[in-house]
């Protein structure tokens, strides 16, 4: 039982990396360099539009997808806290629940 949960954290990562990638299928990123510039024009875009709950759903897919879980945590918190029926966002915030458990995820109020 003791290996289950480290297996069952490595395939849930694994699952939501490529549910995130699919997302991303637009803009590809293949390096840690082409993430950071997406973070950055993610961050330009959020601060021209902030109330655009999407934006802070791609920028926390690209957060989980280079291991920045808690930036990745405070995005989807924030997409929930714009738009409490994105999907992306509460799925998201449960797989780093999930994969990181002994942390807990912030709760939001609605």
């Amino acid at each position: 039982m003791a290996l289950f949960k480290p297996v069952l954290s490595l395939l849930l990562l694994l699952i939501f990396s490529l549910s995130v990638s699919a997302r991303l299928d637009s803009t590809e990123i293949t390096t840690f360099e082409e993430a950071e510039k997406a973070i950055d024009t993610l961050t330009l875009k959020i601060e021209k539009s902030p109330t655009e709950a999407e934006l802070y759903v791609s920028r926390g897919d690209i957060y989980f997808l280079t291991h920045e879980f808690d930036s990745a945590e405070e995005d989807y918190s924030k997409a929930i806290l714009i738009n409490d029926n994105l999907d992306a966002a509460y799925y998201g915030r449960m797989m780093i629940s999930a994969s990181f458990s002994h942390k807990k995820v912030s709760s939001v109020k609605r």
